[in-house]
């Protein structure tokens, strides 16, 4: 396994061990990853000398802390759950746990008697304040204004490009003056903000801050925005002068975080000592009494032990006799392999839930470094069998352990056992003593785990202190995280949420978070975009329909909904291609303008699809992928790059992860485009819901390896969902370019077909095996075909003399090219006959001089055409 490419163990997958003598036939213990390193580091890195084939150190949370492994020398089989991440769902299942206690919201409600869903209005009172930014409305976005305002429970729809994003800010500010509006006797609380993905909460959240709409705060510490993580619950908290530290909390935590060192400090040991065989009950008073006068010292030995548990002489002494060596040192010689050092590593700091992860990141992402590391106490179990080793092949149902345990209960004077059988005694006695202290650790961790409870009511009360003395107007949290910090949202009693990005998010997630004090909720999405994710298929079709969010669900109901009609994004030409899907989609007069909206450069056409049968891949990453494809795009990208498009212009979509590594592999090997950009925007259709760009390339993949063989008709798997080919359709401003196996795509499924028909339709004639490029400087178009013929196209012309004219009139000879720069670096010699007679001997894109230094009046211009460096155009190849 390349542990690099890897999501197996991430953090917070769901894990079960048995001992392997059982191999889970009666013992099953159950636990998640809580850390997969490598070296000290998230992931291996190898020019630090790692092997990214190495195991991972692995470290473990237990759902039991009576079911904790402590020892390791006792061998466990590990299963690991196929598919799942176990850490976003298990917030929800403990949220919906908390909500069943509590009584159905009235929020929604069912008329039996129509079978269809119903709201109830106006729960906001009479109230109600209209920000100024709601004059920007069109008509749509006021009514979805409107309802968002007004009623119990209100869902907005929002097309691609309609600013629901808009409506939605301009209806939290309404929310937050409203409630300023009725004054000090009313209960104000934060206005809650939630969407299924950290990126999408970050994208409202900073709209929030850059409209300066409410003091926020951000719970959860995946966010990736520097604006917003700056307002996360820590730095607030860490912040704030109404901070109050529980020092009783703090002090029973650390007490027994002490307890439990003393005791795995105890349980690791190299030898251990009589006192503490005593104290276990595991040797009685009188064998106890035996050690003590076994020697003349031994008495002062014992009180020396009583004093220092550490102390191991009595035993020592028992087990062997040196005469001219120290006994423990006997006993090392005899067992090289042991070694005192230190075994205990703290991290001194409390527990604190704003540190951690959500578990929103893609499987197989590892989290920082410096994030990775747990927090809290540690203390690594190393222990030391001295003496005898365990006798080979045999647990304790042994004869050795019979016999071992025999001369123990048989013998009150341990001094009567013979020479040769006390090492096999003390490994008894031993091994009974670790079973004795790892029970008392368990007990211990349970009390700890009582202890963080406390401590982290302590901590809520504070944080709600907090929150509440500092004036916020908004909390922002993911789905997930509305569960997961469910004690406190539900503490400060919210009025109102609003759910964006609503249709993505599964319904379990915000039905776990119907607080009893809420009483609005708005839901704004698009259940024709992305549906929620389903990690095991079957559970998204019926009976289960876990796939269908709670937004779609009450609007196939006939729960009553707005639906936002004017689009702001694309252009004509590309809306009538997602009008397909939305018949009311009309565009705003802004992507009218050619000014806002300028055609593609160097293209003949904004939309077209350029259709191939180059083969698909089954890649080793379970992903499909599509070279030749992949190859087309980048020359493409090339070529865009050449009528001065800028980078940051372009996204290149994909349906597969795989092929987003290979369009950046064959990116990185374009020496021009490595060259002008870094970043280059390649991302998957999933990843881009909500986001848009100038140009969106979309690489469909999908095309049979045999085109006459036995899987020419196999399925394009996700390719034919309708949502996600929604979104791919709605991404593009100003130009629109599909590359895929039109024939295939349409032919493989009756889903595929009923999704793709409509779109390729649309397209109409706008589409073919070539991509038309139109010469901005003849005006005739090239048809290109196959990668290769991009070579003869690199410097973005056609394929024509140039025959344009340098400043001092010498014709171009060079192929048609975009780059003026050799115009103006004209290397033919200069024709000029300066005032003095002679003819310049410099080359025409150099200064006038004279070959013989006579020297020019100064009223006299060179006429050499000059550049910048700084604004030069990079060489191509």
């Amino acid at each position: 396994v390349d542990w690099r490419e890897s999501d197996r163990l991430t953090p917070g997958t769901l894990v079960v061990l048995s001992p392997r003598w059982d191999y889970f036939r009666s013992k099953c213990i159950v636990a998640t990853v809580a850390t997969r390193s490598f070296n000290g580091r998230a992931m291996p890195v190898v020019e630090e000398g790692d092997n990214p084939f190495d195991m991972p150190r692995v470290e473990l949370f237990f759902a039991n802390t009576s079911e904790i492994l402590i020892d390791p020398v006792e061998e466990f089989v590990m299963l690991e759950a196929k598919v799942g991440y176990f850490e976003n769902v298990r917030h929800t299942m403990l949220g919906l746990q908390h909500a069943a206690m509590y009584h159905a919201s009235s929020t929604i409600c069912v008329d039996d008697d129509e079978g269809r869903m119903a709201s109830a209005t106006n729960p906001a009172g009479d109230t109600i304040v209209v920000p100024q930014a709601a004059e920007g409305f069109d008509q749509s976005q006021r009514e979805a204004f409107d309802i968002m305002s007004t009623q119990a429970l209100s869902i907005v729809q929002g097309p691609p490009g309609t600013g629901k994003t808009f409506t939605s800010l301009v209806a939290i500010r309404g929310f937050i003056e409203t409630q300023n509006a009725e004054g000090p006797k009313s209960r104000r609380a934060p206005i809650i903000i939630a969407a299924q993905t950290n990126h999408a909460l970050d994208q409202i959240l900073s709209l929030c801050l850059d409209h300066n709409i409410g003091k926020i705060l951000r719970l959860g510490g995946q966010s990736r925005s520097d604006s917003v993580s700056h307002h996360s619950l820590f730095n607030i908290r860490s912040k704030s002068r109404y901070r109050r530290q529980d020092y009783r909390g703090l002090s029973a935590w650390k007490q027994i975080c002490g307890t439990i060192e003393e005791l795995v400090e105890t349980y690791t040991r190299d030898l251990v000592g009589a006192q503490e065989l005593l104290e276990a009950n595991i040797i009685s008073p009188e064998q106890y009494q035996s050690l003590v006068n076994g020697s003349p010292a031994a008495a002062q030995i014992a009180r020396d032990e009583r004093t220092d548990p550490k102390k191991i002489s009595l035993i020592i002494g028992w087990l062997y006799s040196f005469s001219n060596q120290d006994p423990e040192e006997g006993i090392r010689a005899m067992l090289p392999g042991t070694s005192r050092k230190p075994i205990i590593g703290r991290f001194d700091n409390t527990p604190d839930d704003d540190l951690e992860e959500e578990g929103q990141a893609i499987r197989g992402k590892a989290p920082d470094d410096a994030a990775f590391q747990l927090r809290g106490l540690y203390l690594p179990l190393d222990p030391h069998h001295t003496v005898a080793p365990a006798p080979p092949g045999c647990r304790r149902t042994g004869g050795w352990w019979q016999e071992a345990r025999a001369l123990v209960k048989s013998t009150p004077d341990l001094n009567w056992i013979h020479a040769k059988a006390r090492p096999l005694v003390y490994y008894y006695l031993k091994t009974r003593l670790r079973d004795y202290t790892i029970k008392a650790i368990r007990e211990q961790l349970q009390v700890l785990k009582e202890a963080c409870e406390t401590l982290k009511v302590h901590q809520l009360a504070n944080t709600i202190h907090i929150i509440n003395n500092e004036g916020i107007d908004i909390i922002g949290c993911t789905t997930t995280g509305l569960s997961k910090y469910r004690g406190m949202l539900a503490a400060l009693l919210p009025r109102v949420m609003l759910i964006e990005e609503a249709a993505e998010a599964r319904e379990a997630g915000i039905a776990a978070a119907m607080f009893p004090s809420l009483e609005q909720l708005a839901l704004v999405g698009d259940h024709q975009q992305l549906a929620p994710q389903v990690d095991i298929p079957f559970l998204g079709a019926a009976p289960y329909n876990l796939k269908v969010s709670m937004f779609e669900r009450l609007v196939k109901l006939g729960l009553p909904y707005k639906t936002l009609q004017v689009q702001r994004r694309m252009i004509p030409r590309i809306r009538e291609v997602v009008q397909t899907f939305y018949p009311m989609l009309r565009d705003h007069w802004t992507v009218k303008d050619i000014r806002n909206r300028p055609p593609v450069p160097g293209m003949g056409s904004n939309l077209w699809w350029f259709q191939h049968q180059w083969p698909e891949t089954w890649g080793k990453k379970m992903s499909y992928t599509n070279f030749k494809e992949a190859q087309m795009i980048v020359g493409f990208i090339h070529h865009l790059m050449m009528q001065d498009v800028k980078p940051c212009q372009i996204t290149v979509l994909t349906y597969y992860s795989a092929q987003v590594e290979v369009i950046k592999r064959q990116i990185h090997h374009d020496d021009m485009l490595r060259f002008l950009y870094q970043e280059w925007s390649v991302r998957t259709v999933d990843g881009f819901q909500g986001e848009e760009n100038d140009i969106i390339i979309l690489s469909m993949v999908r095309s049979p390896s045999d085109p006459m063989g036995a899987n020419s008709r196999a399925t394009v798997g996700f390719v034919e969902d309708e949502n996600r080919a929604v979104v791919a359709m709605s991404r593009a401003r100003r130009g629109l370019y599909v590359f895929g196996n039109a024939r295939h795509i349409l032919g493989s499924s009756q889903k595929s077909y009923e999704t793709w028909q409509k779109v390729f339709n649309a397209f109409g004639t706008q589409t073919g095996d070539y991509i038309p490029l139109t010469c901005r400087t003849h005006g005739n178009i090239t048809s290109v075909r196959t990668v290769i013929e991009w070579d003869n196209l690199l410097c973005g012309g056609c394929l024509k003399p140039c025959n344009e004219r340098c400043p001092k009139g010498h014709r171009c000879s060079k192929q048609c090219h975009t780059n003026d720069y050799v115009h103006r670096h004209c290397m033919k010699p200069c024709p000029r006959v300066l005032p003095c007679g002679h003819l310049c001997g410099k080359k025409c894109s150099e200064l006038c001089r004279c070959p013989r230094g006579c020297v020019q009046p100064a009223h006299v211009l060179p006429l050499a055409a000059t550049v910048e460096p700084a604004t030069a155009r990079p060489r191509l190849r």
